[in-house]
């Protein structure tokens, strides 16, 4: 069977760091008119840096994400959600260092780790401390090798070598 694809080309010489190779752009009009149209949201490719012309297959390329908030009706800003020309996936940064990168501007940078019907655990950044804990009445263990080393019980006594602790520590 054949298969649909939607593609851009860009077709150049010389292709720079920071050049952008297409866009995929979201966007309507809630009066009927393409002079009203707005953008809702839009993926952008862009050359991460120079492109080789010597016939080798380098070719580094960054995914943006962007989404329109509610606050600005003019301009999508800075991109929300950034993939690397490494595979590195960098949420409220362009520029991600490690696998997953999120960082909060003006704002705790967090991730929030969730099971359908279970605990919801919370990894939050603050100007000057950082929390790891649940959301959720459950207890809080820490694994060495997969067994359990440390538990918080939900009612705040915790345990070393134990699971089921009596008290506090």
């Amino acid at each position: 069977g054949s298969t649909a694809v939607i593609a851009t080309f860009r077709e150049d010489d010389d292709i720079n760091a920071t050049e952008v190779l297409g866009r995929l752009i979201f966007s309507g009009s809630d009066v009927g008119t393409a002079a009203t149209r707005k953008t809702g949201a839009l993926i952008a490719a862009t050359a991460s840096a120079d492109w080789s012309s010597s016939g080798t297959s380098h070719q580094p390329t960054d995914l943006q994400f962007y989404t329109q908030d509610a606050a600005d009706a003019d301009s999508l800003g800075a991109p929300r959600m950034t993939i690397d020309d490494g595979g590195k996936v960098g949420i409220g940064t362009v520029s991600p260092d490690t696998l997953l990168h999120v960082l909060g501007t003006g704002a705790n940078g967090e991730i929030t780790v969730e099971r359908d019907s279970g605990t919801e655990m919370l990894f939050q950044s603050q100007a000057a401390l950082g929390t790891i804990g649940t959301q959720s009445n459950l207890d809080l263990a820490l694994k060495v090798n997969a067994s359990t080393a440390m538990i918080i019980k939900n009612d705040l006594n915790v345990g070393m070598g134990t699971t089921v602790p009596a008290g506090d520590l």
